[in-house]
């Protein structure tokens, strides 16, 4: 924890490096997990990574996969909003009612359910080449978000990480049926809620304290030309 004595480094400053202060939630199913992280919220993003991992594995190597999906903050706020309001939900069911209809009407044929929600983003070849990480094939790296209602549970928050194709507006498009990662989360809708309710409230603190300082340093500014 910060030490209370150092009150003059403003909340905008806040260092997030610490781990336990910077994950807002985490999200636990079989040999897997997501959690949001808030350590990105200076570059106007929040950060949700979704993990595997292996208990055979020793302590601290057990993470076997790993996908970092950034949302930028406007889009965060309106999934939030499209949650708490309902319509993620309300999506959700009438897939899910879509599924058992196209069952009963032909039981042989197996129905898999479509995503509601998707998120496309990656890291351009340029990038990468920067970082010193291109990949041997020269495309991008593209990363997927999407959720997808859950055959058992609620509903699926779903990473999926592979090569791409970058567009001419910079977008990444992931080439399909070559994700080589997927990591599916199982959520109930009410860790769905409380996703939505810690994501809105923890930008929300962020926006505050960055307005209230700006205001703070433009009155400081203003009193010194006094």
């Amino acid at each position: 924890m910060m030490n209370e004595n150092n009150n003059s480094q403003n909340n905008s400053q806040k260092d997030f490096s610490n781990y336990k202060e910077s994950q807002i939630l985490r999200i636990d199913g079989k040999n897997c997990f997501l959690e949001v992280m808030i350590q990105s919220l200076n570059i106007g993003k929040i950060q949700i990574n979704l993990m595997k991992y292996d208990t055979n594995k020793q302590k601290n190597s057990r993470i076997t996969d790993k996908i970092a999906i950034y949302l930028d903050i406007p889009k965060a706020k309106s999934l939030c909003n499209d949650i708490l309001s309902g319509r993620i939900p309300k999506l959700i069911q009438l897939e899910k009612e879509r599924i058992e209809n196209q069952t009963k009407k032909n039981p042989a044929n197996k129905v898999y359910p479509k995503s509601i929600y998707d998120i496309f983003g990656g890291t351009s070849t340029q990038r990468l080449a920067q970082q010193g990480k291109s990949r041997s094939d020269g495309k991008a790296v593209s990363r997927v978000f999407r959720i997808i209602p859950g055959m058992k549970a609620d509903c699926m928050f779903c990473g999926e990480l592979g090569p791409g194709n970058e567009t001419s507006t910079g977008a990444i498009q992931p080439i399909i049926n070559k994700a080589e990662i997927k990591i599916q989360v199982p959520v109930t809708f009410e860790s769905l809620k409380e996703f939505a309710l810690m994501v809105d409230m923890n930008i929300n603190a962020y926006c505050t304290a960055q307005h209230t300082v700006r205001a703070f340093e433009e009155k400081r500014k203003a009193k010194n030309k006094q």
